[in-house]
């Protein structure tokens, strides 16, 4: 999440929809001000171990969450985000309605996020937690190790057996201690970021619609970087049409939304 005070907008991170890539590309542009703005930051991982400059490797005045931190207020997934909520980057994936039920921003601040076919972000969970967070450190190497056989059933599925656990999955306490820790925030649908107002940018447009967001502002343009062709039409087949229409009943918000963004 990126509260950009100075140009008037709050850039919402949906989970496993590009926002990363986004964020950074508007981290790297005049559209964020050190003196004036808010952020979590990004994961270190993102950045070389040198680059300690880089206005996104870090939280930006974090010291705005500390009403927050201090606070009894609680979030949706305040028992299941493995970010303390004493670091800043707790907040990272914060709704549109939680940024303004803790102050953060006010209501009617225009907002952008990104969005994405619903079979083709469900892929992407399912990377994600079975093979992604694999390479992440020795602490997830050893939640992988270390997961009880019928943790270690969903974490090793095919994208066929994973939709089948996942979508209606309950946690118990070993899965709690595994990457499956996401599952209920990656299951909420991707408009749940945002508001009735939030511009939705499709993925495979964003390489347009952001240099024109940038020149709506007056800023100079700034390369998208990290940014991977979504070729995840070709692998959609992974996952059988019965599934693939699962999926989208069970997010039609996400996608008509996208689909109107399919010129």
């Amino acid at each position: 999440m990126i509260i950009s005070n100075s140009y008037n907008f709050v850039l919402l991170r949906v989970p496993k929809v590009a926002s990363t890539s986004v964020a950074m590309a508007i981290y790297d542009s005049e559209l964020v001000s050190l003196g004036k703005d808010a952020s979590p930051g990004l994961e270190r991982e993102y950045f070389p171990e040198e680059d300690r400059s880089h206005k996104g490797r870090l939280a930006i005045n974090p010291h705005v969450f500390n009403p927050i931190i201090k606070s009894n207020h609680r979030l949706d997934w305040e028992n299941w985000w493995p970010w303390p909520k004493t670091n800043p980057m707790f907040y990272a994936h914060a709704t549109y309605s939680q940024l303004v039920e803790m102050k953060l921003i006010v209501d009617g601040m225009p907002s952008i996020a990104t969005i994405r076919h619903p079979v083709d972000r469900f892929l992407s969970v399912w990377s994600f937690l079975t093979k992604g967070l694999r390479s992440m450190g020795k602490e997830y190497e050893a939640a992988y190790a270390n997961a009880s056989p019928a943790t270690a059933k969903i974490l090793n599925a095919d994208a066929n057996e994973f939709f089948d656990l996942f979508i209606t999955l309950k946690l118990d306490n070993d899965m709690a201690r595994t990457p499956l820790i996401f599952t209920q925030m990656l299951r909420k649908p991707q408009t749940y970021w945002g508001n009735n107002s939030t511009e939705y940018w499709a993925i495979e447009n964003i390489h347009r619609e952001l240099p024109k967001f940038f020149e709506s502002k007056g800023v100079e343009n700034i390369k998208i970087h990290h940014l991977k062709k979504d070729k995840k039409r070709k692998k959609r087949d992974i996952l059988s049409p019965e599934r693939q229409s699962a999926i989208i009943e069970l997010y039609p918000k996400d996608f008509i939304i996208w689909e109107t963004q399919q010129i």
